[in-house]
């Protein structure tokens, strides 16, 4: 699970990922460099990219090896002034009256209908590869490697 983040992130960042365990089975994953200061780490352009995932681990089915399913995340992308541009999240076990996948705009990006500032828009799951995607091809975020695509591509299939 964390091989695979760390594949994606590292097609725009040097950023390492990181777990810990919060619960018993349920491992939470993030950038190092991140903290309560720091929501982010930069990209390759000066950007940020926020990474807060959880995950559930166990037995396959047959008892054979182990399986990680992804319980929660929240994903941040941020100007290179440190603005929140927008924040996919989905944290169904939270106080939050929402616990569907939705998406946040920034305070920025919501300036001129205000109520979009603090509005859950609706979206099914989003993967970290999707917003990787979104940060190279819709935002101008030049990728680290050659192969960027082909990463971002399988590890959305598997």
């Amino acid at each position: 699970m964390v091989r695979r983040l760390q594949q994606a992130v590292s097609c725009v960042s040097t950023a390492v990922a990181s777990y810990a365990l919060e619960a018993p089975e349920t491992y939470g994953v993030a950038l190092r460099g991140q903290g309560p200061e720091r929501r982010f780490v930069r990209l390759s352009d000066g950007s940020g990219l926020g990474l807060a995932a959880q995950y559930r681990v166990g037995t396959r089915a047959g008892g054979r090896g182990w399986a990680a399913t992804l319980t929660a995340y929240r994903y941040d992308l941020w100007d290179r002034d440190g603005r929140e541009i927008l924040s996919y999240h989905w944290h169904p076990f939270a106080r939050s009256p929402v616990t569907t996948p939705h998406l946040h705009l920034g305070v920025g990006v919501a300036s001129w209908r205000p109520e979009l500032a603090t509005a859950h828009l609706p979206t099914g799951r989003v993967g970290l590869e999707d917003v990787l995607l979104l940060a190279i091809q819709g935002l101008g975020v030049p990728p680290l490697r050659d192969d960027w695509y082909t990463i971002l591509a399988h590890n959305q299939e598997s």
